[in-house]
């Protein structure tokens, strides 16, 4: 017996030209005698389509006949494989598939009552819904009871809470969508009503004036969640008084209905003043502050659930991380009680492309602003473009040693000891400690941006003066570029240059660096991580991880698209370095004493580079790893390639290898197939939670800066408190 190819066009639709678009491509065999039931499960089965959920439609076009033809019987499958004998091509009188959803009731035992075969649906026409009584062969299912079935038409089961217009026959969702639509209605008619009967299956209204005839009636449909509208008088007789003074207040619970959409986005702004005010617009009502804060918070639950309950997901959620990023290093640590203590997460993406930087990380810490509080901790670098690249993430209880130990003990598990690797920081006490514990070895540079923080609060009334002069010293790539530019800072304020002097010039100057940091000299790149991420900060654990991951996977494709679109020597960042450098050198002369020794004279300064060993005088060229503007005088009088002179790490190949590893999607949570001792794991929250009231927005401060924050008087000169200028000891010595 031969068979009938034929191509499938799906997922369309027929628009009012008769014509099948916005479709997917598919193809189908079928047997020349198959009946119109076979070629239903065909169709089915190469479409992956469950025909116990979907009814499927299918047409075709004739040549010369602008309206398509339905194959809906035996008959119809006959004349379509006649006409596909006679035209055997593949392309020739495509099958068009439209489905639809069927909409059945299920019995008591949650099994359908219709199992296999067509029913024959009668339809009893109502005013304003279509009530559908199977016919035949009900009687006969295995349930025993009558079902009732709903025409495949949305407009039927209404679903949406903001329906205005409220009429007898209407059906509704469940309860709660009916409820909300009459809160609305008596807002916006401007009465009050108080449920007379309200339980699983009966929903009865009456007027607050016991005079008036107003009267609201629904039940359920059968034994689902469905309400209809039985009865509805909607004419008042209230007396005037009771019209007055009944009109009908919002409450927390049905605002919260209907801004849930407004809030589910958590990166939008939306305070419950601008709540207050969207009440006010749509309703013609006022509402308080309070009231408008307890709908937000009532919807935000709707949506996101309590926060402990987000707790019980991590199991599932780290083991699914595991099975979608394998070689990942991901751990959580929880207390003798389950509760939970630590996490940290390195994806394999991030081990892998680390590999292909420059060994510094950078890291740092954030607080929570959820129900149990936590603190966020990151571990990050630059790419060869001077992108973020993550390296490590989690959440911890708060800064402290056991912490950071548990966080660099793990961070070490998964990168090891790499060579060059340095460190930088803010000068938190508690990461000094833990660095020169777990990392002995290791070069811990402080970030610029925070120790000149200090200074500034320390001593207030020399900053604005030395700011520019600290920074270019700790850029300065020269011994004698440093010390002249400490002279300066000596002079104007001693005490400054003390201060600095005893946090470490190896801590902060590039030019006493015992490993190469490049121009990582502040620890921005993690806090501008902490700042993408100020909004997700209030969510619950599960869903700020998430959102966590889903940011770090953007910025992964981003990154490795704009390196494949790169068609420059360096990464852009660099790229604009090398540009620049070379645009310096223009002044310049060179004298060669070998072939790849140079003198290099700029504005009558002498300095010698060597080619070959890609080095400079000034260590611009050894350090940035990029030639220097004096590198660049000599590369063009020799008429070389810059590109031969730049490290391997900067090149947009290097960049795209970074990201060679993509940070895939997670499957849907419905999807996630969690085995029971993962499922059966127990994560409680932790025990300390969140006091009531309104978060602070601001840090705690030490004690110094308390101190410096009270008001008191302090001398003009040096900043002190218990004397004025005229009686100062401590002005800076003039030499």
């Amino acid at each position: 017996m031969s068979s009938i190819s034929s191509l499938i066009r799906h997922s369309g639709n027929w628009n009012n030209e008769n014509c099948y678009v916005n479709f997917k491509i598919d193809a189908v065999a079928f047997k020349e005698y198959s009946t119109y039931i076979d070629l239903l499960q065909a169709v089915a089965t190469q479409l992956n389509i469950d025909m116990q959920l979907k009814n499927i439609y299918i047409k075709y076009i004739v040549e010369g006949n602008d309206t398509p033809m339905e194959i809906h019987n035996d008959m119809s499958v006959r004349v379509y494989v006649e006409l596909k004998k006679d035209n055997k091509q593949l392309a020739m009188y495509p099958l068009c598939i439209t489905t639809t959803d069927k909409s059945v009731d299920t019995c008591v035992s949650g099994k359908s009552c219709i199992e296999g075969g067509f029913l024959q649906i009668g339809y009893i026409k109502q005013t304003n819904a279509m009530e559908t009584v199977v016919s035949g062969d009900l009687a006969s299912s295995s349930c025993g009871n009558a079902i009732v079935v709903f025409e495949n038409d949305t407009n039927l089961v209404i679903s949406d809470k903001n329906q205005k217009e409220v009429v007898v026959d209407q059906v509704y969702k469940d309860k709660d969508t009916l409820k909300a639509v009459m809160a609305n209605y008596a807002i916006s008619n401007r009465f009050n009503f108080h449920a007379e009967r309200s339980n699983a299956i009966s929903y009865t209204l009456v007027c607050v004036s016991e005079e008036c005839d107003w009267k609201f009636r629904a039940s359920s449909v059968g034994k689902s969640e469905m309400f209809r509208v039985r009865d509805f008088r909607d004419k008042h007789t209230c007396p005037l008084k009771d019209k007055v003074y009944s009109q009908r207040n919002a409450t927390s619970w049905f605002i919260g209905g209907i801004v849930k959409p407004k809030v589910a986005n958590h990166k939008r702004k939306y305070t419950p003043n601008d709540i207050a005010e969207d009440v006010r617009n749509d309703l013609g009502m006022d509402v308080s502050y309070m009231v408008a804060w307890r709908a937000k918070e009532k919807a935000m639950k709707d949506l996101i659930g309590e926060p402990s309950d987000s707790y019980k997901k991590l199991p599932g959620y780290l083991y699914i991380l595991d099975k979608t990023y394998p070689g990942s290093h991901i751990r959580i640590r929880k207390s003798d009680e389950n509760e939970f203590l630590y996490l940290f997460i390195a994806l394999y993406a991030f081990i892998k492309g680390f590999d292909c930087c420059r060994t510094i990380v950078v890291v740092d810490g954030s607080h929570l602003k959820t129900a149990y509080n936590g603190t966020f901790v990151s571990a990050s670098t630059l790419d060869g473009a001077g992108n973020i690249l993550p390296l490590a993430y989690g959440v911890i209880d708060s800064e402290n040693d056991r912490s950071w130990t548990w966080f660099f003990e793990r961070f070490r598990e998964a990168y090891g000891v790499r060579e060059n690797i340095c460190i930088v920081s803010d000068r938190h006490e508690s990461i000094n400690k833990v660095v020169s514990r777990i990392y002995p070895n290791v070069p811990h540079y402080a970030c610029i941006w925070h120790l000149w923080g200090n200074v500034c609060k320390k001593y207030k009334k020399s900053h604005d003066v030395l700011s520019p002069v600290f920074y270019a010293m700790a850029k300065a790539y020269t011994q004698e570029d440093f010390d002249e530019l400490m002279g300066k800072v000596e002079k104007a304020d001693f005490r400054v240059a003390e201060y600095l002097e005893l946090a470490g010039r190896e801590k902060w100057a590039k030019v006493y660096a015992t490993a190469n940091r490049g121009w990582t000299m502040t620890s921005n790149i993690a806090e501008c991580i902490n700042r993408h991420l100020v909004a997700a900060r209030e969510l619950p654990i599960f869903d700020f991880l998430e959102e966590v991951r889903k940011m770090f996977g953007r910025w992964n494709y981003n990154n490795r698209k704009n390196g494949t679109y790169t068609f420059t020597t360096l990464g852009k960042k660099f790229q604009e370095m090398l540009s620049i450098n070379e645009y310096l050198c223009l002044r310049m002369t060179a004298e060669p004493s070998t072939e790849y020794l140079y003198t290099v004279y700029d504005a009558g300064r002498r300095f010698i580079v060597n080619l070959d060993n890609k080095t400079c005088s000034c260590r611009m060229f050894q350090i940035d790893e990029i030639p220097c503007p004096h590198a660049w005088a000599v590369i063009k009088k020799k008429n070389l390639m810059a590109d031969d002179y730049c490290s391997e790490l900067f090149k947009p190949h290097t960049v795209v290898k970074t990201y060679d590893v993509a940070v895939d999607p997670l499957p849907d949570e419905r999807e996630w197939k969690i085995p029971t001792y993962i499922s059966e794991d127990v994560v409680l929250p932790p025990r300390y939670k969140r006091p009531p009231g309104r978060p602070k927005k601001k840090r705690d401060k030490p004690l110094f800066e308390l101190l410096l924050g009270k008001k008191r008087h302090a001398c003009s000169t040096c900043g002190q408190t218990g004397h004025n200028r005229r009686s100062c000891s401590n002005a800076p010595r003039r030499k």
